[in-house]
């Protein structure tokens, strides 16, 4: 499934709203049998994937919208089962479909790869960084509503504090926030150095949804992140032991002055957020969950 476009509730397309709205859309079925009894299981695909579908989704007729909507539900009523990748987004899916056979496996980072080096930089502290596809329409909007609104408060309380925004493919419209203090480095081939030299990560996101990878892998690099709620919808973390939680620009920027301000606080929230990595986010714990499932239903059809 993906998250982009419109909710499984909607009966017609809201065109002003559609990039700002949540779809569950199966992209692929992944078919194996045993036995000779066929198994399906829908899969959840991710952002790259939203981001693809946008321009197809926004072009359809209101009864294309809806034959598209209703041959996505008749599908998920078809599978043997359905994994998602958050608890919201389980129950969001039941309520349309009750019945349906699910599981949730959380996206996952690869937690031996992100994860803190003796070679990497230590944190500066003065940097923050946002990180991701900057031609996703919920990272162009979450990035111009950082730099517009949030970070001029930011840049008042810490006169030397930078901004880093790292990912490919930027519009025109975030190429031209870029300043003296704040940096749109484009693609990066290695995250890890900056993730390890930044005093803070921020998710300042407002569109979208579904559990975010760029909130995993940061806090498997032990960093301390300030989120808005949609931000880190899906993540089992507590907010004030794991990360920073804020909706409002005042409120979102006093949490990132927290952290430039206090180092100290910033390692003991990246140390939490790093446990919690390790221990629900890994590949391996999403390899095994996702592994069970599999078994699971080849038993029921068996």
């Amino acid at each position: 499934m993906v998250e982009g476009a419109f909710e499984l509730g909607d009966e017609r397309p809201q065109r002003a709203v559609v990039l700002a709205q949540k779809f569950e859309l199966v992209l692929g079925l992944g078919c194996f049998s045993k036995g000779g009894v066929a198994a399906q299981i829908a899969e959840h695909d991710d952002d790259l994937a939203a981001m693809a579908f946008e321009d197809f989704l926004v072009t359809l007729r209101d009864d294309q919208f809806r034959k598209l909507r209703r041959e996505e539900l008749g599908t998920y009523r078809d599978a043997d089962g359905v994994y998602l990748c958050s608890a919201v987004d389980e129950r969001r899916l039941l309520q349309e479909v009750p019945g349906v056979r699910t599981a949730v496996i959380p996206n996952a980072a690869d937690v031996e790869y992100y994860q803190p080096r003796p070679t990497d930089p230590p944190p500066d502290g003065r940097t923050v960084v946002f990180f991701g596809l900057l031609s996703y329409v919920p990272n162009i909007d979450g990035v111009a509503h950082f730099v517009q609104d949030i970070w001029p408060r930011i840049a008042r309380t810490h006169p030397k504090a930078r901004c880093k925004i790292i990912g490919g493919h930027p519009p025109s419209s975030l190429l031209e926030l870029a300043g003296p203090r704040i940096e749109l480095t484009g693609f990066v081939a290695d995250l890890r150095p900056h993730l390890a030299a930044a005093a803070a990560v921020v998710v300042p996101l407002r569109l979208g949804g579904g559990t975010r990878l760029k909130i995993v892998e940061a806090m498997a690099m032990g960093k301390a992140i300030v989120s808005t709620t949609l931000g880190a919808e899906g993540i089992m973390a507590v907010p004030g032991r794991d990360l920073l939680i804020e909706d409002e620009p005042a409120a979102f920027a006093e949490a990132v002055n927290r952290l430039l301000a206090e180092p100290c606080l910033a390692a003991r929230i990246g140390r939490s957020a790093r446990q919690l990595a390790v221990e629900r986010y890994a590949w391996s714990a999403a390899a095994r969950a996702l592994e069970g499932f599999y078994r699971r239903i080849l038993e029921v059809g068996s």
